[in-house]
């Protein structure tokens, strides 16, 4: 049997769920803060997942990153911000050996 890491069950949320918090995804998944934050600043890092909202995590929603353009648009990043990403998670997914 293969266990998911903290990682790899947020990267599944945020996808799945998108736009909640740091303590909505630790209260869903039923893990500490202190681990969804690190696996969200790895996630950010690794460019699969990005934030809106105030500086502050608790503020902050998280949205995989590739979401529609009118997605994007309603939230008042630039349709070429989002092209961009997909570009780069592209290029990266090519890079790894995945699915681009």
């Amino acid at each position: 049997m293969t266990t998911s890491t903290t990682k790899q069950r947020v990267s599944r949320y945020v996808k799945k769920y998108q736009g909640h918090t740091v303590s909505e995804i630790a209260r869903s998944l039923g893990l500490s803060l202190s681990a969804v934050n690190e696996a969200v600043n790895a996630l950010k890092y690794d460019i699969v997942i990005y934030s809106t909202g105030a500086v502050k995590k608790e503020g902050q929603r998280f949205y995989p990153v590739g979401a529609t353009v009118d997605f994007a648009e309603k939230h008042g990043i630039s349709p070429m911000m989002g092209l961009f990403n997909r570009g780069v998670m592209s290029a990266r997914n090519k890079q790894n050996g995945g699915a681009a």
